[in-house]
């Protein structure tokens, strides 16, 4: 079943002889349960593409329809709610909050939603995310790779219907990136999640299920893998 429909999307900035093309008039669908990566050098425009699916930024034209749904008219608050219950998204620069402890930083979607908080779950994720033990830690005093675990657990633990990931391995070695990659993979194919992936590494992209690359704003390659 198709999660996710882009249609025509472009977007500018600036005016006149200072406008510039991020996006240029970029189509494509996702199935429900895929694990795709987009892929482009930097300024290719594929992290204002993953901006726009997660309802962060607008496009200038065009539509993304998701779940049937178009979010590309949503009013702030309309997009604010879409971000909550609908999209997840993975940062390269983690983006935990510092006050609050690994077990926190987790739950804290679920708390400002007004859910209660499913334990079992949360135990089940902090072993598979390798974090026993690191619960009431602060972000300053875990690494990179297990700020970057938390932040997926944080979006793991919303239980969205589209995990976003902007270059989630970008700030860390080859060891920790695979360990990251892996488990992206391994909640993909047990909870069937969608998962979209920005990356510009290629050995990173070759692990997912389709590589969509882009360059200067366009879709130059579509490739299941």
């Amino acid at each position: 079943m198709q999660i996710l429909k882009v249609e025509n999307l472009s977007k500018y900035y600036g005016e006149n002889e200072n406008k510039v093309t991020a996006l240029d008039n970029i189509s494509f669908s996702v199935e429900e349960g895929e694990f795709v990566s987009i892929i482009g050098a930097s300024g290719s425009g594929k992290s204002t593409l993953l901006h726009i699916i997660g309802g962060i930024d607008k496009a200038s034209k065009g539509n993304v329809i998701v779940n049937q749904k178009n979010i590309s008219n949503l009013s702030n608050n309309e997009l604010a709610k879409y971000r909550r219950k609908t999209t997840n998204l993975i940062f390269q620069f983690y983006n935990l909050i510092p006050i609050l402890n690994v077990e926190e930083n987790i739950t804290l979607p679920i708390l400002l939603n007004n859910q209660k908080v499913n334990n079992k779950k949360l135990e089940e994720l902090i072993n598979n995310l390798g974090l026993k033990g690191k619960e009431k830690k602060l972000p300053n005093q875990l690494s990179g790779g297990e700020q970057q675990r938390v932040s997926i657990g944080r979006a793991l633990m919303s239980e969205s219907k589209i995990l976003l990931a902007d270059e989630p391995t970008g700030n860390l070695d080859s060891k920790n990136s695979n360990e990251i990659i892996n488990l992206l993979k391994e909640y993909n194919k047990k909870n069937k999640q969608t998962i979209i992936l920005v990356t510009h590494n290629i050995d990173i992209a070759k692990q997912t299920d389709r590589i969509i690359t882009i360059k200067d704003g366009k879709i130059v390659e579509d490739e299941v893998q």
